[in-house]
């Protein structure tokens, strides 16, 4: 959450600073566009809130519950086809199989066979627009990110402390990356304000989201399935270089 309040005033004291740059630049009689042709004027950042349901797929499910994950991000737009996002969520996963069993060995295990896992991540990603207008795209987004998991029982205990919910000395650490990739799009209305949607894979570099792996039937990392519903505001805007009033009148006594 701190990292939530820092990046928020961040962005407040940005757009803050450069409003006021651009007053002060008016009354000094710097250089200023004559008009502002609202049409052609390109946004170069954005802040970015949004929601996904996520859905896990590992030994306790195949993407068969939905739980809500909250993200806050910069969006940057300076270039015509590759742009950065800069991100933090949090939220969680589940997961149940009441009848499940590990099937790897005849002796007696005791795996879990539900989860709820808390997640809180930051992330950066690189999003290729293949198809980009003033006021739409469409994208290719690959990142890369850092997370923390808390694996729960019913009653919220730390599976991490009930040992003999895993094999003998199996432990495992809190912390992973992940490799998201997705496919996203955006419109964006005359203002700047806009909304998207973008799907795709988390990919946690981990098998421990469920708190299984030695006694897990299934191969592989766990998984996660997002797809995120944001909405976009203008931190930043450029706009085209005009001759500025006072020069078009020293250039009308000219001629």
């Amino acid at each position: 959450m701190k990292f939530v309040l820092i990046l928020m005033f961040f962005c407040f004291a940005t757009n803050i600073f450069e409003v006021k740059s651009q007053e002060l630049s008016e009354d000094f009689g710097f250089e200023v566009d004559s008009v502002r042709d609202e049409s052609r004027i390109q946004y170069l950042r954005f802040l970015e809130l949004g929601v996904s349901p996520n859905s896990y797929s590992g030994d306790l499910g195949q993407f068969q519950k939905w739980t809500a994950c909250y993200h806050i991000g910069l969006k940057f737009n300076h270039a015509p086809r590759l742009n950065g996002r800069v991100g933090f969520h949090f939220g969680a996963i589940t997961g149940e199989n009441r009848t499940y069993q590990y099937t790897g060995t005849n002796e007696k295990t005791t795996p879990n066979n539900f989860f709820r896992t808390n997640l809180l991540g930051a992330e950066y990603e690189l999003q290729y627009h293949f198809l980009k207008k003033h006021n739409f795209g469409v994208y290719l987004s690959q990142g890369i990110g850092f997370m923390q998991f808390t694996p729960r029982d019913e009653d919220a205990k730390k599976y991490s402390d009930l040992i003999f919910t895993r094999d003998v000395d199996e432990t495992y650490s809190s912390n992973a990356f992940y490799l998201p990739t997705s496919i996203g799009a955006y419109y964006l209305l005359k203002n700047g304000y806009g909304m998207g949607v973008q799907g795709g894979m988390v990919n946690p570099m981990t098998d421990y989201l469920d708190n299984i792996s030695n006694w897990g039937n299934k191969q592989g990392n766990d998984q996660i399935l997002r797809i995120k519903f944001f909405v976009l505001a203008p931190l930043k805007m450029a706009f085209p270089k005009r001759i500025p009033k006072k020069r078009k009148a020293e250039l009308r006594t000219h001629f």
